[in-house]
């Protein structure tokens, strides 16, 4: 057995293929995985090492605090940080002592995955 919704607009999810939910007041969504994706660019070469660190503001616990290392002419740095459960996150990203980006994050079912983006330019 499975359940299949159509929006007003046409749009069809199947729990064949989607995680679906149903809020009060907001009525079904479907989507993918939970997630904050991190993206770093930079516009000069050399190497240098970022620390992201997300953690869930309810109660501090640390969903990941990775060091990533980019080499030579590498432009940009992908990260996918898979979040459990809908929440608040505060991201953090460093470069040495330097704070490049502090934020908090809202993941919910409606808005399953976030984009937390990072310039770092020598301009």
């Amino acid at each position: 057995m499975y359940v299949k919704i159509t929006t007003t607009r046409g749009n069809c999810f199947s729990s064949r293929t989607n995680p679906l939910s149903y809020t009060t007041g907001s009525g079904w969504s479907g989507g993918g995985e939970l997630s904050i994706n991190v993206v770093i660019s930079r516009d000069y070469h050399g190497t240098v090492t970022y620390n992201i660190k997300v953690t869930k503001v309810s109660d501090s616990s640390i969903v990941c605090d990775d060091d990533v290392t980019l080499v030579g002419n590498t432009p940009s740095y992908f990260k996918k940080v898979e979040i459990e459960l809908p929440d608040t996150y505060n991201v953090k990203i460093t470069k040495g002592d330097t704070l490049l980006k502090d934020e908090q994050i809202e993941v919910t079912w409606q808005s399953p995955t976030q984009w937390v983006y990072v310039n770092d330019s020598n301009k």
